[in-house]
């Protein structure tokens, strides 16, 4: 009987040491967590979907303003040249931004 006391009292010490444990370990969780939303307060943490969503509206301008470069290089060039500049320099542009899409930047 003694023997299943002593049992019981070690089951008992081994479970509440797992459980301070356990009540420790969500203490230091919780803890971190709220150093994350003070930073994401501070603005020195961003989500990720808002970079995701603002770089992918720059990429777009940045394609817009990159493939209007072949009409106004053409513009600088005698009128005989314009149609083969902006054909050249749109060629070289499209090779360029699909080297880009292939990057894999945002993976």
């Amino acid at each position: 009987m003694q023997q299943a006391l002593l049992e019981r009292d070690e089951t008992y010490r081994e479970a509440k040491a797992r459980l301070t444990q356990h009540q420790a370990d969500k203490e230091r969780s919780l803890a971190a967590l709220r150093a994350i939303e003070v930073r994401i307060r501070e603005g020195q943490l961003v989500e990720r979907e808002e970079i995701e969503r603002d770089l992918r509206a720059m990429l777009v301008r940045f394609r817009q303003r990159f493939m209007g470069l072949g009409p106004r290089i053409a513009a600088m060039v005698p009128g005989e040249l314009k149609s083969v500049v902006k054909q050249a320099v749109e060629a070289e542009l499209r090779v360029a931004l699909k080297e880009m899409a292939d990057a894999e930047i945002l993976d």
